[in-house]
């Protein structure tokens, strides 16, 4: 929705992505460097500002705005792999590693506690980006039985934004899922 897009967006996320498409990217940087400073936690101004330095190839100044925007939302899928590849860039591999590691293990238990909470809502963006953090590995995930209906919308909602894999190459985790909706009578679910 255009109109609602002034509404939602964040002032200084709409100047900056307008100094962007006039190739003015440091003051479209310098604008969202400011606005950090008046609000630190804002999730759109922190991905943006991280994003735009991403794409300048700044992978130092990168690494901790990503952080702090998944500190703010730490369910951004972008964010995280942004933060991942920038590691990467630096040298950084074993702390990349590490974050591939342990990220999707920390959304598991932020979903977990807000399924308790009753806040269907971030249990359902926490669960579905732990699956689409590392599509490799979702194990933790795929074993919590109270996931499964989640995952499976979360999968739905999702599946055209990631390329197709083939059941043989897909991991065993994976396939242990398809088998689980198949086995309670989803074998629409399962494909």
């Amino acid at each position: 929705d255009p109109a609602g897009y002034f509404t939602t967006h964040n002032r200084a996320v709409r100047i900056s992505l307008a100094l962007l498409s006039e190739d003015r990217r440091q003051a479209a940087i310098d604008v969202l460097e400011r606005e950090v400073l008046r609000s630190p936690d804002d999730p759109q101004v922190l991905y943006n500002l991280a994003a735009i330095r991403f794409r300048a190839g700044q992978y130092e100044q990168t690494t901790p705005t990503a952080q702090a925007s998944l500190r703010v939302q730490p369910y951004n899928v972008s964010t995280y792999r942004m933060l991942r590849e920038s590691l990467g860039e630096e040298g950084r591999h074993a702390e990349a590693k590490q974050l591939a590691r342990d990220h999707s293990e920390t959304l598991i238990v932020q979903a977990n506690h807000a399924y308790a909470a009753g806040d269907q809502n971030t249990a359902a963006m926490s669960w579905g980006a732990a699956v689409f953090m590392d599509l490799q590995d979702p194990g933790t995930l795929i074993r919590n039985p109270d996931a499964l209906g989640l995952l499976i919308s979360v999968y739905h909602q999702n599946a055209s934004k990631v390329r197709p894999i083939p059941f043989r190459d897909m991991p065993e985790q994976m396939r242990t899922l398809a088998g689980r909706c198949y086995a309670q009578g989803n074998p629409e679910d399962a494909i």
